[in-house]
């Protein structure tokens, strides 16, 4: 009888056990959902950013002026540099002179439902190769290994403009051996093509 007893307490706990541990495996499910703009046009504008080549090398850059349409229905921002260029990518002047390209063009916002958080998916165009990187004219492999980029955008309010926030954000592998990481930190700021306030909205 004490031994049937112990089993029995031994299976209950087992099976105690067994359910918490399925309930804490089993966190809310994050979902990304479809945003939108408030407005049709978009201007960027950023200094005192930071570029690396794997977490070393730190390169400061600066974004120059870029213009284009924020798609209100979509919540898909289409910038580009000032003059347009041909691949439709945004450019920083860095270090030295050089030049780091990223693509902000067709990046679409998106809402986390967990975590209440917006962010910028950005898209890579074509084969996604060939980017301008600030060492020693290489280029890099934008978004390798399909590997999500898709830094913070903070809602302005008032006079505060909205913010697109890189923190050593995945960019890319450098060429050609595709060894090195490339990442961007710092703010980038978004307004209307006025200067007003652009927002994203779920």
């Amino acid at each position: 009888m004490k031994l049937r007893r112990k089993l029995r307490v031994l299976a209950i706990t087992v099976g105690a056990v067994a359910a918490l541990t399925a309930i804490a495996a089993s966190p809310a499910m994050a979902e990304k959902v479809a945003t939108k703009f408030n407005a049709s046009t978009a201007t960027l504008s950023g200094t005192n950013l930071t570029v690396k080549k794997n977490g070393g090398e730190a390169k400061t850059c600066e974004l120059k002026s870029t213009a284009g349409k924020a798609n209100e229905g979509s919540g898909t921002l289409e910038v580009w540099t000032v003059p347009l260029s041909f691949s439709l990518d945004t450019r920083l002047q860095c270090t030295g002179g050089t030049t780091l390209a990223i693509s902000l063009f067709a990046a679409k916002g998106q809402y986390d439902t967990v975590t209440g958080a917006y962010s910028l998916k950005v898209t890579w165009a074509g084969n996604a190769r060939g980017y301008l990187t600030p060492y020693a004219s290489a280029s890099y492999w934008g978004g390798y290994l399909n590997k999500e980029v898709a830094p913070s955008w903070i809602n302005g309010s008032g006079a505060t403009a909205s913010k697109i926030v890189f923190n050593e954000t995945y960019l890319g592998k450098l060429e050609p051996a595709l060894t090195a990481d490339i990442t961007l930190s710092g703010t980038i700021t978004a307004t209307t093509s006025t200067g007003g306030l652009l927002t994203l909205s779920h």
